[in-house]
C-alpha cells in the first residue's frame, strides 16, 4: 500500500501580510493535508483521473454532426387488437377493452352480475357449464 498526500487547505495570507514585513508571517501559517492510504495498482488510475479533459476544442461543425444512434428508433411490435381493432403494443391489452373488463370485475356492468349469464354470453350456449365449479359438461382439450 502506498500513501497519497493531498493537500486540503492552505489558509492564503492576506496581500498585506504577503507584501514588505508581513512575508515572514505567511510562513507561519499551517498547512492542512490528508493521508489517504491506496493501493499501489490505483496510484496509476489516480493520475488519469486527474487528467481526464478534453485536449481540444470541439469544432463547431463536429459539434452540429448528427448522431443517429441518439434518436428514437421506430417501435415496430404494435398490433390490432382483435376484439375492437384499436392499435396497441403487442403483448398487452388496449385501453378501451382494460376498462370494459376492469368494469366487469369490479360488478358495474349488469348483465355479467349474475355467473351464468356470463358464461353463457362469453362461451355460448352449447358450452356453458352449469354451477360454479364446472358440475355438468367436461370439456376436452383439442390438441
Amino acid at each position: 500500500m502506498a500513501s497519497l498526500s493531498l493537500p486540503l487547505l492552505r489558509p492564503s495570507a492576506p496581500l498585506s501580510l504577503r507584501t514588505g514585513l508581513g512575508l515572514g508571517l505567511a510562513s507561519l501559517l499551517p498547512r492542512i493535508s490528508i493521508r489517504i492510504a491506496v493501493p499501489a495498482p490505483l496510484l496509476g488510475i489516480w493520475d488519469s483521473i486527474f487528467r481526464a479533459a478534453p485536449k481540444k476544442k470541439t469544432s463547431h461543425s463536429r459539434k452540429r454532426m448528427r448522431q443517429a444512434t441518439k434518436y428514437l428508433r421506430d417501435n415496430l411490435g404494435l398490433n390490432r387488437c382483435p376484439s375492437c381493432g384499436m392499435v396497441k403494443r403487442a403483448h398487452t391489452l388496449c385501453t378501451p377493452c382494460y376498462g370494459d373488463i376492469k368494469k366487469v370485475w369490479k360488478g358495474k356492468v349488469p348483465e355479467f352480475n349474475d355467473p351464468s349469464a356470463w358464461t353463457e354470453k362469453l362461451l355460448g350456449d352449447d358450452m356453458a357449464m352449469k354451477g360454479d365449479f364446472g358440475e355438468g359438461k367436461t370439456y376436452k382439450r383439442q390438441a
